[in-house]
């Protein structure tokens, strides 16, 4: 905003797959995603990587526990995200790797969904740290497996790298490292 004060950012929510499709369908310049990106018309920068937790109505548990390991977790009503969700993957992943095979009771689209029915007390949900809303009705809590991480990336079409907006946005996420090729 500093560098370019009349830039209006319209912003739209969705996972991966939507961001992608935006993306090749020209109706993004830039996304944010927190997988990986297979595909040599995408482009990617690593912007930030956040651990993988729980969440729970604070009202769920009589004493929220500080931890949860997977088998604890397999007994209790989860709430995943939709399928294609890179935090479920490597939750069931990891938790596969240990023996435990975690399934839920509720399946949803979207971020605020999850949250929504979490705060209402219907299950345990999974977000990365940097999801985890300011939402008082709350609590994280670790998964006790070791470091479950996700790394959020910001990509864009290569064919479009050089449009200037997506151009000046670049510059201002990487510095001025990018020079014209």
């Amino acid at each position: 905003r500093k560098k370019y004060p009349d830039i209006l950012i319209d912003l739209d929510a969705g996972n991966s797959s939507k961001v992608i499709n935006s993306l090749r369908s020209y109706n993004s310049d830039i996304g944010v995603v927190g997988r990986p990106i297979s595909g040599n018309d995408v482009s990617s920068i690593p912007i930030g990587t956040s651990k993988i937790q729980a969440v729970a109505s604070r009202k769920y548990f009589k004493t929220p526990p500080d931890a949860l390991t997977f088998r604890e977790l397999k007994n209790l009503p989860l709430i995943f995200r939709e399928e294609g969700s890179h935090t479920q993957e490597q939750l069931v992943k990891k938790a596969l790797l240990e023996g435990v095979k975690l399934s839920s009771v509720i399946q949803v689209s979207g971020r605020e969904a999850l949250h929504d029915l979490v705060a209402q007390g219907l299950g345990v949900g999974f977000v990365s740290q940097a999801e985890i809303s300011r939402d008082q009705r709350l609590v994280a809590i670790e998964i006790a497996a070791g470091d479950i991480q996700m790394t959020e990336r910001l990509v864009y079409l290569r064919a479009r790298q050089d449009v200037p907006i997506v151009r000046a946005f670049l510059k201002v996420v990487k510095g001025d490292r990018i020079e014209k090729n």
